[in-house]
């Protein structure tokens, strides 16, 4: 699937293309996980060349693949190349995401489990101290990933956000919130009515509430994007419903907080309806 994948970006979108890079870093890590490391090693610094030159060294794409490199070093056994690739991947990723981004914090795990296996074991704890204490912190780790229980998680919905200025222009007309009035002046209009000239939305605040939650059951990443801001309570997401494009902003909280968010977002509604 991949290489078909491949040649078909290749020959659609070109060689260096950023995604045609993506699938041969997936081929990277396919041939890792396979012990192929030799290929490995081919398709990773292909794609770590192709995307430092199209998208920038300290991109986070070009970083999760100098990450990924550290790993296959150190699966080869070329614990200093490794070192250099993770710490390479740590410092951009502290510059570009946040010394407690989940993504930060796999690459100090990373850098722990190579400093335990190189014998440096302060330095190991140290970063599995970090990695930990980060995971630990609901409002530290914004997105929801492979080392959360994402059910621990809620999002709160249209309740409880504020839309930016993107396609609405109005609040719901009705109580049932089921309708919202398109602005005219927005780009893409025409695919967003009811039907021929309308003036609202196909979905209503119920139906893209059930969209983005299954949006987000598939891939919790996606859509899905840290503003951060964190409060007492949360911190808040920028989320986009891909299919449709539409953008609000929502709170993500641990169930602990759960009721009391909901009942902010109530005391929302009612200041919205006076």
């Amino acid at each position: 699937m991949y290489q078909r994948a491949l040649q078909g970006k290749e020959k659609a979108l070109g060689p260096d293309h950023t995604s045609t890079l993506d699938t041969v870093n997936n081929l990277g890590t396919l041939y890792s996980n396979q012990g192929k490391l030799v290929e490995a090693e081919q398709m990773y610094q292909r794609a770590l060349q192709g995307k430092e030159k199209a998208l920038g060294p300290d991109h986070t794409s070009t970083l999760d693949t100098v990450n990924n490199l550290g790993t296959l070093y150190s699966d080869q056994g070329k614990l200093v190349e490794a070192e250099q690739m993770y710490q390479r991947a740590l410092q951009g990723k502290e510059k570009a995401l946040g010394p407690d981004h989940t993504s930060t914090l796999d690459t100090v795990n990373n850098l722990g489990t190579l400093y335990k296996d190189q014998g440096k074991l302060v330095e190991a704890e140290q970063m599995y101290q970090r990695a930990l204490q980060g995971r630990e912190n609901p409002f530290t780790t914004p997105y929801i990933r492979r080392h959360t229980n994402s059910r621990k998680y809620r999002i709160l919905h249209p309740t409880a956000c504020s839309v930016l200025a993107q396609p609405y222009s109005s609040y719901p007309s009705s109580p049932s919130g089921s309708e919202y009035s398109l602005s005219t002046s927005w780009i893409y209009i025409i695919a967003h009515r009811t039907h021929g000239a309308g003036t609202h939305h196909t979905l209503g605040q119920k139906s893209l509430a059930k969209l983005m939650l299954r949006q987000l059951a598939e891939d919790p990443n996606n859509g899905c994007e840290p503003l951060g801001k964190q409060g007492a309570c949360g911190t808040l997401l920028r989320m986009t419903l891909e299919p449709y494009r539409y953008t609000f902003v929502a709170k993500g909280t641990v169930t602990a907080f759960t009721a009391k968010l909901k009942h902010e977002g109530l005391v929302y509604r009612h200041l919205d309806e006076a």
